[in-house]
């Protein structure tokens, strides 16, 4: 074959050396290999697409391949001492339900939200662990009562933490709102059991200081009477709850650490999932 000038596209024809063959053709060459291993040298790195060596657009073309793929869920029948599960909502009604163990992906699910039952979809393929790390929220625990009864959960505290200051603010104007704040501050840093200790006696000296000053009670225009701190009462309300659950400290359990030791939060999967956010 040799070359025979060019298309309406652009595109090198060839044609035979064979004076008698008399036909043409233009090669086409077969890039997906080289897409899909651009795709996935992107998908995990640390580079947004501005970072990329890549344009933008050239970089979205060649992930093209990979975001078509749509690989099987599999049945995850081995026992994880650990997984953590968490959700990424790519769109307004699209949001993705992973579970990792081990520094793995081992199961996910695609759902509009992130109700009860798409987490059942997402553990009813997965063994029953040891531990189960989550933020609590979105159905996770009614789908974990249900599907792995026996397993031990470990509510996220960066989570509990942002709940405790959604309420309190940033810059608390009120002393009882500092001192809570400091306490939620303190939340994350319980690493050992005196910690764990130490930061229950400060939020039970906190309730006793304070516990005149949450009771007070205000009228509104309409005759009504409710909480004059609403949000601070609101935030001891979430406290309690969370204490009484028994969730905040699951990784220093003695009998749980005996296997090996378990987190308290989920930067892995939340990592994975900021890169794909980006």
């Amino acid at each position: 074959m040799k070359k025979n000038g060019t298309t309406s596209s652009g595109r090198t024809r060839w044609r035979c050396r064979n004076a008698r063959c008399g036909s043409s053709a233009s090669r086409s060459y077969d890039t997906k290999a080289r897409d899909l291993r651009c795709g996935l040298d992107w998908l995990f790195s640390k580079s947004s697409q501005a970072e990329h060596r890549l344009p933008a657009r050239t970089l979205r073309r060649r992930c093209e391949l990979m975001w078509s793929l749509w690989p099987p869920v599999p049945l995850m029948d081995e026992v994880h001492r650990v997984v953590h599960v968490d959700g990424i909502h790519l769109h307004r009604d699209a949001v993705v339900l992973i579970a990792v163990a081990d520094g793995h992906v081992v199961g996910w699910h695609i759902a509009r939200s992130e109700r009860s039952a798409a987490w059942r979809c997402l553990m009813g393929r997965i063994a029953p662990p040891d531990v189960l790390v989550c933020d609590g929220g979105g159905g996770i625990m009614k789908a974990a009562k249900t599907v792995w009864p026996d397993t031990r959960i470990q509510r996220r505290l960066f989570h509990v933490q942002a709940n405790i200051m959604e309420l309190t603010g940033m810059r608390p104007r009120l002393q009882a709102g500092r001192r809570l704040r400091a306490i939620a501050v303190a939340l994350p840093r319980a690493k050992e059991r005196d910690s764990a200790a130490a930061w229950f006696a400060s939020y039970n000296q906190w309730e006793r200081d304070f516990a005149a000053f949450l009771d007070e009670k205000s009228r509104y225009e309409d005759g009504s009477v409710n909480d004059m701190h609403q949000r601070l009462v609101k935030a001891r309300r979430m406290i309690r709850r969370r204490i009484r659950e028994g969730q905040l400290f699951t990784f220093l359990d003695e009998e749980l650490t005996a296997g090996g030791p378990v987190p308290s939060t989920n930067n892995l999967i939340e990592s994975w999932n900021g890169r794909l956010r980006s």
